[in-house]
């Protein structure tokens, strides 16, 4: 059975959330040469020994020197990868929209990405940075995390050992910065070609749906624009919106009827231990059901327990008593509002 362009297109972003685990798996590899080197260096030191502070410039030192070797690696991993994605979504998205019409015009869909546009893509920011940035900024916070925790063994005369140990947690933070950088990227990279898709087919498309995903991991910037219609793709928000956004904007055309997606209706949370000694969370999704309900209507028909959780003690409280009615009044352009922010909004006294 052929999908609908819009369901072809949440199919796509679902194969993109997973080709970028796959890829962030290449950059944890890639930091674990880093972290390797700098234990390397701590380790030609006796384990027992006081940590100084000149073992704490040798492994910054090592430190420094090793990212800035790994950065053009991991940087060609991610462009290598967002090109795929440019040129891979562009073409799924702009065919499956040319089956659709296949049925009502004879009008021809542009289905190719030109090289001229797809190098200008890949140079673009997103999230305010390009990818080259974005990489430098994570390895001047991880510079500076592990400066901070090579710090705190100093003041606390502490071993090399346990010197050592705080460096391993610094990367832990790292990792995690690793996936956040891999999914941000690459899911901006599939809106990017989506739009331009709609930008070179614009005349044969209706309208465009926000979609944001029928989960608990879904926030309080997105949620209250799921499901809304619009018919310039200008009037609804630019993507993506924060790190790690899974949002998307689907066309409607003459053959679109209300929009049916998944919506998860349990999940399982599982710490995933690292040979490292790090941690990480992996959630899997248990089940899921067909709906055509719209980030709000799924939020009103969740139990209390789901309510809490996703608003929080303090604004569960205030959806209890029926001083927070929409959650549009959440956040406000790119932030969720602090408690204090969302009562004064409300009018109802901190």
């Amino acid at each position: 059975m052929t999908l609908s362009v819009e369901n072809k297109i949440l199919r796509n972003v679902l194969d993109i959330e997973s080709f970028a685990r796959g890829r962030a798996v290449k950059l944890v590899k890639i930091l674990d040469q880093a972290e390797r080197a700098a234990l390397a260096k701590l380790g030609t030191f006796k384990d027992t020994s006081t940590f100084s502070r000149r073992m704490m410039s040798i492994t910054l030192t090592e430190l420094g020197g090793t990212l800035a070797d790994v950065s053009e690696r991991y940087t060609n991993v991610l462009n290598k990868a967002r090109r795929e994605v440019l040129q891979m979504e562009y073409n799924a998205a702009s065919k499956a929209l040319a089956n659709d019409l296949a049925k009502t015009t004879t009008a021809k869909v542009a289905t190719r990405l030109s090289t001229g546009r797809l190098s200008t893509l890949l140079a673009a920011p997103f999230g305010g940075h390009t990818l080259s940035t974005w990489v430098t900024r994570q390895n001047s916070n991880l510079i500076r995390a592990t400066r901070t925790e090579l710090a705190k063994s100093l003041a606390l005369n502490e071993t090399v050992q346990q010197a050592s140990k705080r460096l391993i947690e610094g990367f832990g933070v790292k990792r995690r910065a690793a996936n956040t950088i891999a999914k941000t990227s690459l899911l901006q990279a599939g809106n990017d070609a989506r739009d331009e898709m709609y930008r070179d087919n614009g005349q044969l498309i209706e309208g465009y749906q926000y979609v944001a995903t029928l989960d608990a991991r879904t926030c309080p910037i997105c949620a209250p624009d799921d499901g809304r219609v619009e018919e310039n793709r200008e009037d609804l928000p630019e993507l993506l919106r924060h790190p790690n956004c899974r949002c998307t904007i689907v066309p409607i055309t003459p053959l679109s009827e209300d929009l049916t997606r998944p919506a998860v209706t349990d999940q399982d949370f599982r710490t995933v231990n690292h040979a490292d000694g790090s941690t990480s969370t992996k959630t899997k999704i248990v089940s899921t059901k067909r709906t055509t309900q719209n980030f709000d209507q799924f939020f009103r028909s969740q139990p209390a327990s789901w309510k809490r959780d996703w608003l929080g003690e303090e604004r569960y409280a205030l959806w209890r008593a029926g001083k927070l009615k929409s959650l549009e009044d959440l956040a406000s352009n790119t932030r969720v509002l602090t408690v204090n922010q969302l009562k004064t909004r409300l009018g109802v006294d901190a």
